[in-house]
């Protein structure tokens, strides 16, 4: 089957929107400036790396962007004065070089089934000499600590919506693997991670009881879920009830 099929139906799917718009002008702008360029640029990308190494060229420079994008977060929550590339300010959800603490959730769950991925090819193909070996142990590990820090991002963005797409991304990994006891294990691991951090990120050292620290960074997170977007929502689905 053609691998651009889905890409074209949903291109035609907007298309067809747009005659339904209120507003055809600006339908047509968001059409031809915002989605037709990021098609434009997936099929540029699917035509140009089109051999292993140029794909190997592609994923280091990606994993060197996550290791600096993941300390430029970490930085930003850490110093509270902003962050190092763009000196973004903290407000409250970290950003990193984004402008928005959504944009760079949204990043994040992009990158980390990727990093995901690239942990389960290692795992998978075990070297048999002592010098690749050590280059393995030493990638495995990296990617270990790279995964925990770009998770950590995660939770301190604060994006609810991000979080449902990780969790959404490491089920779609589970079911597609053949072999899935190894995927099913990372996983889990990635979830638990994704549910302990926020817990233990403003606990102290002191010697406040850890049964209290929980309870304390859950009030804390239900006090920051507003209720905005949920009427928002609700709006929208009362339009498509009506308008259908």
């Amino acid at each position: 089957s053609d691998p651009g099929l889905p890409v074209y139906l949903f291109v035609l799917a907007n298309l067809i929107s747009v005659f339904r718009s209120a507003s055809i002008a600006l339908s047509l702008k968001g059409l031809f400036f915002k989605l037709l360029e990021g098609v434009l640029l997936y099929f540029i990308l699917a035509e140009t790396v089109n051999d292993r190494k140029k794909l190997n060229t592609v994923l280091v420079t990606m994993v060197l962007s996550m290791l600096l994008i993941g300390a430029d977060g970490i930085f930003q929550h850490v110093t509270t004065v902003g962050d190092f590339l763009r000196k973004y300010p903290q407000a409250g959800r970290i950003t990193a070089s984004f402008s928005s603490s959504n944009g760079f959730g949204a990043w994040l769950i992009i990158m980390l089934p990727l990093l995901y991925g690239i942990f389960y090819a290692v795992i998978i193909n075990k070297p048999k000499k002592v010098i690749p070996i050590i280059l393995w142990l030493l990638t495995g590990v990296l990617i270990i600590c790279l995964a925990s820090s770009l998770m950590t991002c995660l939770v301190l963005t604060r994006s609810r919506g991000a979080w449902a797409g990780l969790a959404l991304a490491v089920i779609f990994f589970m079911v597609v693997k053949k072999n899935r006891i190894l995927p099913i294990a990372i996983a889990l691991m990635l979830l638990a991670l994704l549910i302990a951090i926020p817990f233990f990120i403003h606990m102290s050292v002191g010697g406040q009881d850890l049964l209290f620290s929980i309870k304390n960074n859950l009030v804390l997170i239900m006090q920051n879920m507003d209720i905005v977007r949920t009427n928002l929502w609700r709006e929208a689905l009362l339009i498509i009830r009506d308008f259908p």
